[in-house]
């Protein structure tokens, strides 16, 4: 047992006296080439810096060029409680960039109420409604008396 730990121990230290030889052996570069080559590698980070800088201005140039002519979304369509289909506006936009809606229930004869906008909305007769068949569902089917 005790010559197994000397083995190691020894081994320990050969290890590290290799390890000494070794960097001993190594030929350090000179105070001069250190910098040259220091410059070198920041001019290297710099340029591809500026490299990728272009690139993403390009392709952001392009993708906002790609949304500018890309189609409009088409929008969903209500239809009024006096049967006008009206297509959905954007809502408005709060001061935390979330969206003012106000959604109502659905009423026992299967119309929606929604009102769209906030305190600043404009005040209309009739709020806008959808129904079934308007947001392309198949209406409930009505019971007969017989």
């Amino acid at each position: 047992m005790a010559a197994a730990k000397k083995n190691k121990k020894n081994g320990l230290i050969q290890y590290f006296e290799d390890s000494y030889s070794e960097i001993r052996k190594v030929q350090w570069p000179t105070k001069n080439t250190a910098v040259r080559l220091t410059f070198l590698v920041l001019g290297f980070v710099f340029a591809v810096a500026i490299l990728i800088g272009i690139l993403d201005f390009i392709f952001g140039t392009g993708y906002r060029a790609l949304l500018d002519v890309a189609p409009e979304q088409s929008l969903p369509s209500v239809q009024t409680t006096d049967g006008e289909v009206q297509t959905v506006t954007t809502p408005e936009i709060d001061e935390d960039g979330v969206p003012i809606i106000d959604v109502g229930t659905l009423s026992s004869d299967g119309v929606a109420t929604v009102e769209v906008g906030g305190e600043d909305a404009p005040a209309t007769d009739s709020p806008e409604t959808t129904t079934p068949e308007a947001a392309g569902e198949e209406p409930a089917p009505e019971e007969s008396s017989t």
